[in-house]
């Protein structure tokens, strides 16, 4: 199966003339008969992180948007450290209304209140992945430099 991203998947920790060696040695394998049952299907290379030599490979039977299921409410006792969560709670709980009432408004604006503060995260996150990806891409096109190495271990 062709594969999508990366050209290779492996880095070798040995240096050759002062250069990584890479090699696509991870592949996807399948018969005829199963790829006349996933005419989509792919196979992606996904980011290599610090801790391993390895582009991870996914292998996807469709080409679908990723679609999130209805979520229950769980309380993260990480909320409590966090600088304005204590005040959103204390506006939002209402001594006049009752227990379920507070409860349910409670957790209506701590999702709200969670999912702005994870967007925030979320968005650092995509920037430094963009950043290791678009490093790791230079490197295995041959056109390293020693310090956009030490760059993608700091990153990491």
């Amino acid at each position: 199966m062709d594969i999508i991203g990366h050209k290779y998947t492996w880095k070798c920790h040995i240096h050759h003339g002062g250069v990584h060696i890479y090699e696509m040695i991870d592949k996807a394998l399948c018969n005829v008969e199963w790829r006349m049952l996933f005419l989509d299907a792919h196979v992606k290379t996904l980011l290599r992180v610090d801790f391993s030599d390895q582009h991870p490979l996914l292998i996807s039977l469709k080409d679908l948007p990723w679609q999130r299921s209805p979520i229950n409410f769980k309380f993260e006792s990480s909320w409590t450290v966090e600088e304005y969560f204590e005040a959103m709670l204390s506006s939002t709980w209402k001594q006049h209304n009752n227990l379920i009432s507070n409860l349910d408004h409670v957790k209506s604006e701590a999702n709200r209140w969670n999912l702005n503060t994870l967007k925030i995260i979320t968005q650092k996150k995509n920037k430094l992945l963009g950043r290791i990806l678009g490093i790791q891409k230079i490197i295995q096109e041959g056109r390293s430099h020693p310090d956009l190495e030490k760059m993608e271990s700091k990153l990491q």
